[in-house]
């Protein structure tokens, strides 16, 4: 049996042969909950328990594609400090966001890396609260919002109106 590790631009394929067979259950128990996500959970947990090694890289290939397209649907506008901040555009981060942590759970939302000078604030913002009954799971949450405070003081804006609720 293999097991697969997947990030946003990786999968990597592990077998625990030679591990002993509770080392073996430690591993592979880790390696499960760190891949399977909420709504995947019985399609990528099938492909470990009955997949040749084949189908379990095509399946995390799979995933890792989503998960990659999923980040860069949601990051768009808030990782372009020009973006527009119109009903819709912000609209289409909220969905977006929403929609990759359905599919892939909160702590794949990463906000740790995020700087003021390299964001949107509202943007940011927007993904901040609709993402605030996960902070606690979400890496980099707490951050982020300081980043889009001093983003909104840098675009002129009132980051109290900005971030309205959050701080």
């Amino acid at each position: 049996m293999h097991y697969v590790h997947v990030e946003p631009s990786r999968a990597v394929i592990l077998s625990p042969a030679g591990l002993g067979s509770y080392a073996g259950a430690q591993f592979r128990d880790a390696w499960m909950d760190s891949v399977r996500a909420p709504q995947t959970n019985s399609e990528y947990s099938q492909m470990f328990v009955h997949a040749s090694s084949g189908e379990v890289l095509e399946a995390a290939s799979v995933k890792s594609y989503r998960l990659a397209a999923g980040a860069k649907r949601w990051q768009r506008h808030v990782l372009d400090p020009h973006a527009t901040a119109d009903v819709d555009a912000l609209t289409e981060t909220v969905e977006a966001a929403l929609e990759f942590i359905s599919e892939f759970g909160p702590p794949t939302l990463s906000l740790e890396y995020f700087r003021s000078g390299s964001v949107q604030c509202e943007h940011l913002a927007a993904v901040l609260r609709a993402s605030c009954s996960w902070r606690q799971e979400i890496p980099g949450w707490d951050e982020a919002v300081e980043v889009a405070r001093v983003a909104a003081e840098a675009a002129g804006l009132d980051p109290e109106d900005v971030l309205y609720g959050l701080i």
